[in-house]
């Protein structure tokens, strides 16, 4: 639930930025494909922690 709303939160504050004009969208789409690919790794060390433990 807790990573759901950090997911959402994150998003929020791309859109935020872009929509602001702080960000560029050629910025915005690095961002969000550097997210994707982050937020991916971290759903597979969730789901296989057994990989990841010492």
């Amino acid at each position: 639930m807790i990573r759901k709303v950090r997911q959402s939160e994150t998003q929020t504050w791309h859109e935020f930025s872009i929509n602001c004009g702080y960000i560029n969208n050629e910025d915005y789409d690095f961002l969000m494909n550097e997210y994707e690919n982050i937020l991916g790794k971290l759903v597979t060390m969730a789901n296989q922690p057994e990989k990841w433990s010492i």
